[in-house]
């Protein structure tokens, strides 16, 4: 490993400077152009090998035909099992008695000539998985050997061996680990007949997925390939909360054969049901498994516990259902149900037993309460309001009478009516209110088995608790205080609050800011990072560390809109975003060393070359002054508006003087071939030909007459395109005003220089960059030497732009201006153009200062007030090139002072580059929700730039 310091991705992402100032090293262009062209001569002996192939191929080359003219087509099959075993078809010709066939180095046995065309044989044992050569030999020694380099295919056979975990919530999500043999992509996987989806295939024998949502319950997970398919029986179980909160009617006779029903959730029609632990017969699940119908099995009078166990686990209720006498007899007690009360009054219970009149009394904690006498088995009665505990429940009736000690507990029940907000970041931490009754903090809250961490408890009917991490998707509360149970379905939702371009999304801000943050050198979570929520007002903000997904939630009361937030880790570049009113902030860091595997070098890519023939040069005006010729530059589009001298040079043969044939390197995608022609000092040509000047310094010399293109060319690393033809036909003698509309202007150091430079966009094959280029000291500019566009392909566009800058070579400040017009008959206006930054603190060569204030303003426009900026991108970086700090700010924002953070994150005290960049974004920009990519180069319609230099 090699590590290098790194001037930040991110930060040249936004800033844009290295494209917004259209600087190109020319000297390694010309040096690998070079090594392109010295590659030529192994590319034309590949070209020449490759046409043998194509003469023999055709059947062509000497009259005389070879005694033998051996062939090898293919396999059928051509795939097998690694054990071998295999009967296979060869097909070609030739073939005769006393061949020779190997599958990679083993021998092919059984063989069978069926007739000239064809052979079968027995396919070895395979060393490895993987495509092998065939080799066909003949017996007569003197005829080469027949190969299909890739001509067989040993696999193993599809199998699943394990799955880990083999559990999970029914709303899916976990990812599942698969072994076994045979994965290869592509292969299907499903859990049930639901298809899952493929996160990573490791190798043949271990494979990654995630778990599809799927009904509760026992599952097979099936895996399917070319290779096969295999199926585990029973390989997965899905899950949710099995809970029984109530059973109706809560009594029946002893006889059984009564119909009850369970109310709860996870109550799936393969439940086992048991009374006491006697087992009762299943009928129905029904309103998604929250409700379970069952027949009671016959007991003995008394209470009985109820007990339910699925895939789901087992979830049992004490003493909830009570087994009476079916025939008078004598007196006797046997329970009372529901046997907890709320401590609220006015609640049912039935008492049951034998021998009840209607002289009856029962007495709750020793006072009467209201009862009816149903039968002589059930009286009914109606509890009063009693404070929370256990009491003792006394029958009298006549001369008899009875108690059961501790028959009743009255307690304070616990209910949740709403969860708010009501979704929230998997990585837990959400700060939520509890609407209900019954809290207290001995209670206990769950989503999916995991607990709460319980914040504060308001009232009996408001607390407030932060959730735990989860995967994406809807989960239930279970809320749990000493034997009361209550559950609310569907009460929170998780889901991921990563963003893959970064920046700002999502519902305003209620408490929480879900944070992700990624290296942006690998795009890898970065866990371990602080980030921190200010919110406006605030003297303190709220702080978090990121989980191993690169993930946190800061979460208080507290934090509001609009906040500003910060993310921090040793080793990285800081990232600010002032005014954040959306919950959801992704941020790419970018570090300050980054790792590089050295590893082996990658195989030179030949050179890619494409010939053809220009017209049109003998039918132009030649040029009168004898210094001069006229000349045709064949050339390619350009991958980005900014990088044309990046192309290979017109080599070998690009430069034409008259109509013919032309030669050039070329960089491989989709291209046009673009032609210019014009007049150039003949001793400036000369001295590029002895060397003593590179091309694109000779090239600038041009002064272009009329261009041609090719378009639709596609060319592959290494391959020769031939036969392109580019008919010189478009003339370039138009004059176009062009106006910048308001740029900045003033006195030095504010910008007094002006350019304007056109580009045409040839869509998916790039880009050509004019030879126009104008500069002056005024906003009126006359860019000479056009092409009228109005007849080209609609599909085509002209890009402008326009620098204002200082004069000289001082550059800074400038901003920059980007439109599109391909119709340059009437003159072309580039604006509006973004105000130039100017820094008032900290000063250039100054200090930030104990306020670390940081302060510019824009300079006026030359015709008033400049365009104000939809964001502005702040960047730190230290002299040695480090990237300190990123800030972005809404437009209207021109000062903030940079956040405090913990002493390890301090600034570079030998000194740093501040940089500000305001952007106008194209089609408009809204800081509530935007991504970073929202304000990177290709989306600006305008951007300035200002740097100084200052200490901490």
């Amino acid at each position: 490993m090699r590590a290098f310091s790194h001037p930040g991705l991110l930060t040249l992402l936004l800033l844009g400077l290295v494209a917004g100032l259209g600087c190109d090293d020319g000297q390694s262009v010309t040096a690998d152009a070079r090594t392109l062209g010295d590659a030529g001569e192994g590319d034309d002996a590949f070209l020449r090998d490759r046409g043998v192939a194509m003469i023999v191929d055709l059947g062509l080359g000497d009259a005389e035909p070879l005694p033998y003219d051996p062939r090898l087509n293919s396999l059928i099959p051509n795939r097998g099992e690694l054990a071998g075993g295999a009967r296979v078809r060869i097909v070609g010709r030739d073939f005769r008695n006393g061949m020779q066939i190997e599958i990679a180095d083993r021998d092919c046995t059984e063989i069978e000539l069926e007739s000239e065309n064809h052979l079968r044989c027995t396919v070895p044992r395979g060393a490895q998985v993987g495509s092998v050569p065939v080799t066909v030999r003949w017996a007569d020694r003197t005829v080469e050997p027949a190969v299909l380099p890739d001509g067989f295919t040993y696999f193993r056979e599809v199998s699943i061996e394990a799955v880990e975990p083999n559990a999970d919530a029914a709303r899916g999500g976990a990812q599942v680990l698969i072994s076994g043999t045979g994965l290869i992509d592509p292969t299907e996987v499903r859990f049930g007949n639901t298809q899952a989806r493929i996160v990573e295939m490791r190798n043949l024998e271990r494979m990654v997925v995630t778990a599809p949502p799927h009904v509760p319950g026992v599952v097979d997970v099936r895996v399917r390939n070319v290779n096969g398919e295999s199926r585990l029986v029973g390989a997965f179980t899905y899950t949710e909360d099995l809970v029984v909160d109530d059973v109706t009617p809560r009594f029946g006779s002893v006889a059984g054969g009564q119909e009850v029903r369970l109310s709860g959730a996870g109550l799936l029609l393969n439940s086992v049901v048991e009374l006491d632990a006697t087992p009762a017969e299943v009928l129905a699940s029904e309103l998604d498994r929250q409700r379970l119908t069952i027949r009671t099995p016959p007991h003995a009078p008394g209470m009985v516990d109820v007990r339910v166990t699925n895939t789901n686990g087992e979830f049992e209720r004490a003493d909830a259902f009570l087994y009476v006498p079916d025939t008078d007899g004598d007196f006797a007690l046997h329970g009372v149900v529901p046997n907890r009360l709320p401590d609220i009054g006015n609640q049912p219970f039935v008492v049951g037993g034998n021998g009840f009149t209607d002289d009856a009394e029962v007495f709750v904690d020793g006072v009467r309460v209201p009862c009816e006498r149903d039968s002589g088995q059930l009286l009914r009665c109606i509890a009063d309001a009693h404070p929370p505990g256990a009491v003792d429940v006394r029958v009298v009736n006549g001369a008899s009478n009875a108690t059961l000690p501790d028959a009743i507990t009255f307690f304070e029940k616990i209910e949740v009516f709403d969860v708010r907000p009501a979704r929230g970041a998997r990585s837990g931490g959400t700060l939520v209110q509890l609407i209900g009754r019954g809290f207290a903090e001995d209670m206990r809250l769950e989503f999916d088995g995991a607990p709460l961490i319980i914040d504060e408890v308001i009232s009996t009917d408001e607390a407030f608790a932060r959730t735990p991490p989860g995967r994406a998707g809807t989960v239930g509360m279970l809320a749990r205080r000493g034997d009361d149970v209550a559950f609310l379905p569907d009460a929170f939702e998780y889901f991921d609050p990563y963003s893959r371009f970064g920046g700002v999304w999502g519902d305003p801000i209620q408490w929480s800011v879900n944070f992700t943050v990624l290296d942006g050198a690998t795009g890898d979570p970065v866990p371990g990072a602080q980030v921190r929520v200010l919110p406006v007002g605030a003297i303190a903000a709220y702080t978090g560390l990121t989980d191993d997904l690169g993930q946190a939630a800061v979460s208080d009361r507290a934090v509001a809109s609009p906040s500003s937030v910060t993310i921090a880790k040793p080793g990285y570049e800081i990232f600010t975003i002032e005014r954040v009113t959306a919950q959801n902030v992704t941020v790419f860091i970018t570090p300050h060393v980054i790792e590089l595997g050295m590893g082996n070098p990658p195989d030179p890519i030949p050179p890619s070359r494409i010939s053809g023939t220009v017209n049109g040069i003998d039918a132009l005006e030649k040029p009168l002054d004898p210094g001069l010729v006229l000349a045709a530059f064949v050339e390619t589009t350009h991958s980005s508006m900014y990088n044309r001298q990046s192309l290979p040079w017109s080599e070998p043969n690009g430069i034409l003087v008259e109509d013919g044939d032309f030669e050039i390197f070329c960089r491989p995608g989709q291209i046009a071939v673009v032609v210019t022609a014009g007049y150039i000092q003949q001793a400036r040509l000369q001295e590029y030909r002895d060397g003593q000047v590179t091309y694109w310094a000779m090239r600038d010399d041009l002064t272009p007459i009329a261009m041609g293109y090719q378009r639709y060319i596609s060319v592959s690393p290494g391959d020769l395109v031939e036969d392109i033809t580019v008919n010189l036909d478009r003339p370039m003698d138009l004059e176009t005003p062009v106006t910048l509309l308001n740029p900045s202007s003033g006195a030095p150091p504010a910008p007094s220089f002006y350019e304007a430079e056109a580009i045409i966009d040839f869509g998916a094959e790039g880009y050509w960059a004019l030879d126009t280029q104008i500069e002056g000291p005024s906003t009126q500019l006359l860019m000479r030497h056009m092409p009228d566009m109005n007849e080209w392909e609609p599909d085509m566009d002209l890009r402008w732009i326009g620098t204002a800058r200082q004069a000289g070579d001082a550059w800074l400040p400038y901003t920059v201006t980007f439109v599109e017009d391909r119709d340059v008959t009437d003159g072309v206006v580039i604006g509006p153009f973004v105000g130039t930054p100017r820094l008032i603190s900290p000063e250039d060569g100054g200090e930030l200062g104990p306020n670390r204030l940081i302060r510019w303003e824009l300079y006026d426009g030359a015709d008033g007030p400049a365009e104000p900026a939809h964001a502005n991108i702040i960047s730190i970086t230290s002299f040695r090139g480090l990237p300190l700090w990123t800030h972005i700010t809404p437009g209207p924002v021109t000062q903030y002072r940079l956040p405090d953070l913990p002493p390890e994150f301090a600034l570079d005290a030998e000194g740093m580059n501040l940089t500000i960049v305001p952007v106008i974004r194209r089609g408009g920009f809204d800081f509530d929700d935007f991504g970073l990519s929202d304000l990177g180069f290709s989306r600006r319609r305008s951007y300035g730039v200002t740097r100084v230099n200052f200490t901490p």
